[in-house]
This record gives C-alpha cells, sequence and structure tokens, in this order.
C-alpha cells in the first residue's frame, strides 16, 4: 500500500477549507497524516472510518485529509469535552467488510482502544 505524505499544497488546500490556519488545524493535519500512514490511502467511499471525540479545528482537517464525513457517515463524533490531540480513532475494517453501520465500527474500534467505560464504546443514537 502506497504512502502518500501530506504536501504542503494539500496542507494550504485544508486551510483554505477551514478558512484560516491555527494550532488546532495542525494538530488535525498531524492526527490525518498519522491515520493515513498506519491504516492508507484517502477514503473514497465509506472504508475508513474516524471517530473524533472534540468539535474544534482539528476535525475540519481530519475530514478534508481522510475522506472521511458525517454525510457519508464515516465521521463519527462523540461528543465527551475531548480537546484536540489525543482525541480520534481511526479504523480500516478488513476488504470488504465495511460495516453497513459505521456507528457498529465506531464501537469496535472504541472497544479495541480500550474505552475507559461503557457508554464510549457504544453509539448514542444506536446504543
Amino acid at each position: 500500500m502506497a504512502k502518500k505524505p501530506i504536501t504542503e499544497a494539500m496542507i494550504e488546500q485544508t486551510r483554505a477549507f477551514h478558512g484560516h490556519m491555527c494550532p488546532g488545524l495542525a494538530i488535525g493535519i498531524r492526527a490525518a497524516e498519522v491515520a493515513l500512514r498506519e491504516i492508507g490511502p484517502h477514503s473514497q467511499d465509506e472504508e475508513v472510518v474516524a471517530v473524533v471525540e472534540t468539535d474544534m479545528c482539528g476535525v475540519d482537517a481530519i475530514q478534508f485529509l481522510t475522506g472521511c464525513t458525517f454525510g457519508k457517515g464515516n465521521l463519527i463524533h462523540l461528543d465527551y469535552g475531548k480537546s484536540p490531540g489525543g482525541a480520534e480513532a481511526f479504523q480500516r475494517p478488513p476488504r470488504g467488510e465495511v460495516p453497513a453501520d459505521s456507528c457498529d465500527a465506531a464501537g469496535a474500534t472504541l472497544r479495541s482502544q480500550g474505552a475507559r467505560d461503557e457508554n464510549a464504546a457504544t453509539c448514542p443514537d444506536h446504543g
């Protein structure tokens, strides 16, 4: 699997998408960079799921660079009042096994990472 680094042009496109450069956006760019390096290329459809625990600037970078979006259901926001950095999880299910409900993937990701409590490993909408 080819690992394409985030280029200066991609950073500029991310800044334009968000509207300005700020520390939160920089953290999101780095989180997306690590995710792309570890799990592979930009999500064309729903094959990558991102779970974020903040609604701050960094999520724009994660959305833009990974291709995960709320509209596709593979960008999931679980509001636990976290600040950016260390409040993101990414998953690429095995090929051909994309969950019909991304919330299932989010719960599996959080459980595999040792979610601190039972509520953190479940979707608020689906239990």
